[in-house]
């Protein structure tokens, strides 16, 4: 089968989101399906071991607090001619906005079946960029409208669902979870990731992986620790990842005095560090009640954290 995949971020990978769209993407390749992950262009550098073919196009940034690019593939003819020359027997989207609109383009044109995800609380993120509930509101309904284009919509949760239908969506909606790969630890590495992220296994390590972004709900995380930090325990934070208020978790961090424990490690792409990471560290501290079903939460489980 040759299957389409549109998201708005892929690699680097960056959100959650672009890392279940490069899950889908490999493993379906990996099982002899032919894969093309549409995305906007990003460096990612060097690609040439993928097992799918990534079609990328024109794109910017619109804003330094989003993770992700906007594309602009009308702007981008290269594109189009590349895409003259791809077949497609269905199309799978990530987003309701503007990959997901080219996807549905794409899946209209050539008259195939179009399978739709909803990751993520739009009305959240909508609001939280511009501050207003009239704009939140009405680019909500612009998502319902959306998904009720598609001949197949999914979740990644019981919950997931619930927020759609809770935005006036009443089309059904498949639960479909996310997974993780079952990546065995490679503990040759272990030492190596001890010294490239300093860390000491002396004391205990809570460990958080993901955007450095209030909306995860860091300052609990941070909250916490100064509470156990005041009780006499000693132990590190660790948090990897990177985002827009990195700098101002560092000073939270600091002004409740947990400057010493605190060690920021920066976005990890290398997974068998990663997984190294997960297997040292002592408990995985993640209480964001933004996130639907993240994966970060499995790859910790996996690695029996």
């Amino acid at each position: 089968m040759k299957i389409g995949q549109c998201g708005s971020s892929l690699l680097p990978i960056v959100d959650g989101v672009g890392r279940v769209m490069e899950a889908y993407s490999r493993t379906m390749a990996n099982r002899g399906e032919e894969v093309y992950a549409f995305a906007p262009l990003y460096n990612t550098g060097y690609r040439g071991n993928l097992p799918y073919e990534i079609v990328d196009y024109f794109s910017i940034k619109p804003s330094k607090n989003l993770p992700w690019r906007v594309g602009l593939e009308k702007l981008d003819p290269h594109f189009y001619s590349r895409l003259k020359d791809i077949e497609l027997d269905i199309m799978h989207v990530h987003d309701p906005v503007f990959a997901g609109r080219l996807g549905l383009e794409i899946a209209k044109r050539r008259n195939i079946p179009i399978v739709g995800t909803f990751h993520t609380k739009y009305y959240d993120d909508i609001y939280n960029q511009t501050k207003s509930k009239t704009l939140a509101k009405i680019g909500t309904e612009s998502v319902v409208k959306f998904y009720s284009k598609l001949d197949e919509v999914w979740a990644v949760s019981e919950g997931t669902a619930e927020t759609l239908k809770s935005y006036g969506y009443t089309g059904e909606v498949i639960i479909m979870p996310n997974g993780t790969d079952k990546r065995e630890l490679n503990p040759s590495r272990i030492e190596e990731a001890k010294e490239r992220f300093n860390i000491n296994t002396s004391s205990p390590i809570l460990l958080f992986v993901g955007q450095l972004n209030w909306k995860k709900n860091i300052k609990r995380i941070i909250e916490a620790c100064s509470i156990v930090k005041k009780e006499g325990y000693n132990f590190q934070l660790v948090m990897a990842g990177q985002g827009p208020h990195k700098d101002e978790i560092i000073e939270l961090a600091t002004s409740l005095g947990l400057s010493d424990n605190l060690n920021l490690i920066g976005h990890i792409t290398d997974s068998e560090l990663l997984d190294v990471v997960y297997h040292l560290s002592s408990l995985f501290v993640f209480p964001s009640i933004y996130d639907n079903a993240p994966m970060v939460v499995r790859e910790a489980a996996y690695q029996k954290t």
